[in-house]
């Protein structure tokens, strides 16, 4: 067996990411499920609360599910060439794992590996970024033009 390349800093992206994602899930999980409804309809409200707490746990299970299959996927494959990090048992394997995978390194590579793929990337990451800045700004406007308060 080659030696291989270790990346501990890849690593504690990915680690910080695993983390982050959850935390904001909760947050955002949290915050829906704590807003306080209007006292006019306040039924309405609590159903729209209800739905929009039920979305955004839908979404986050089914992403989650999605990248955990990669995951478990990645370090299967993985573990078939290194049966001997096994042995150590199954936190350090995944730690080895994560510091010598090229899981990150072949998907960044492979969502621009030609001028369509690259133009796709960039525009799904404008995309993304334009929806996420059009619903702050409404959000914001929202909560502090008052409107919140006139239904």
């Amino acid at each position: 067996m080659q030696s291989e390349k270790v990346d501990y800093l890849g690593a504690a992206i990915f680690w910080f990411y695993i983390v982050a994602a959850l935390a904001f899930s909760a947050i955002v999980i949290y915050t829906i499920t704590s807003l306080q409804p209007p006292k006019h309809g306040a039924q309405g409200r609590s159903q729209q609360v209800a739905l929009f707490g039920w979305l955004a746990a839908i979404s986050f299970g089914v992403l989650s599910g999605n990248m955990l299959y990669v995951l478990v996927q990645s370090f299967n494959n993985w573990s078939k060439d290194h049966t001997a990090a096994l042995n150590d048992g199954l936190l350090p394997a995944i730690w080895r794992w994560s510091v010598t995978s090229r899981l990150f390194l072949d998907f960044g590579e492979a969502i621009v590996a030609n001028s369509a793929r690259s133009v796709w990337t960039q525009s799904a990451l404008y995309m993304t970024m334009a929806v996420c800045m059009y619903m702050g700004f409404e959000g914001k406007n929202h909560y502090f033009l008052g409107a919140h308060r006139r239904r």
